[in-house]
């Protein structure tokens, strides 16, 4: 009878078991933790956009600073349309995203909703302006 051969183990998963076992960080493990701390920043960029920050230094013993447009309990829409009245009314998409700090994704969803709403309108590719109040009065529903 032939002896069957034992299988060698491969160098790579030597190390790869020896990497597992003593808790020793990966490229892509330092990768990851990249991403996450991305996504933590833009969170906290977020929660400054829209907590109380603009109500003064009475109720609380909360500092006033920064942009007018944070309040605490605003939705999504309601960040985006403060931040393009703060800057006059018409305003680029990379503008929005960057004073927001919303991910494409969900800025891109939230302009298509308030544009498919009437509250705001396209001047151009990329750049949007609120719609007047009057304007929105006259224009007639869509749903």
């Amino acid at each position: 009878m032939a002896k069957k051969k034992v299988a060698r183990p491969v160098l790579s998963d030597l190390i790869e078991q020896i990497m597992d076992q003593h808790d020793i960080p990966t490229r892509k493990d330092f990768s990851a933790l990249m991403d996450r701390m991305a996504q933590l920043e833009n969170l906290l960029k977020q929660i400054h956009l829209t907590s109380g920050m603009g109500m003064g230094n009475g109720a609380g013993g909360r500092k006033a600073g920064g942009r007018k447009g944070k309040r605490a309990g605003l939705s999504a829409a309601d960040v985006v349309l403060s931040v393009m009245r703060e800057h006059g009314g018409e305003i680029s998409f990379k503008e929005i995203r960057e004073k927001t700090g919303y991910d494409d994704k969900k800025l891109r969803n939230i302009v298509f909703r308030m544009y498919k709403t009437g509250k705001i309108m396209r001047e151009n590719r990329g750049a949007y302006q609120i719609v007047s109040e009057k304007k929105a009065e006259e224009t007639p529903d869509m749903a």
